[in-house]
């Protein structure tokens, strides 16, 4: 399964459906060799073992690239996890 935040990449659509942004945000987990990094990834994705996370600075927050005026982010490689829970009755 792959999942994005991002628009024009396929998983964006499963993301959405998973809940995790939007309307059911928060129900969808993103894992990597087991450690939760659902806060800071833009795009998981489980066959190709691959996380894309913004890039952290040492207070916390997402390193901005200044030359290009965006968040930076690098590519993640191991065992990604895309756990979605099972619900029972209405989502909302």
């Amino acid at each position: 399964m792959r999942v994005s935040i991002i628009d024009s990449d396929p998983g964006y659509e499963a993301a959405m459906f998973a809940g995790w942004w939007g309307e059911h945000s928060g129900k969808c987990k993103i894992l990597i060799n087991g450690v939760d990094i659902t806060n800071i990834c833009s795009t998981a994705d489980e066959e190709l073992g691959v996380a894309f996370c913004y890039k952290i600075n040492d207070e916390g927050q997402k390193y901005v690239e200044e030359e290009f005026n965006e968040v930076a982010k690098e590519a993640i490689f191991g065992k990604v996890e895309i756990i979605i829970p099972r619900y029972v009755g209405n989502l909302s």
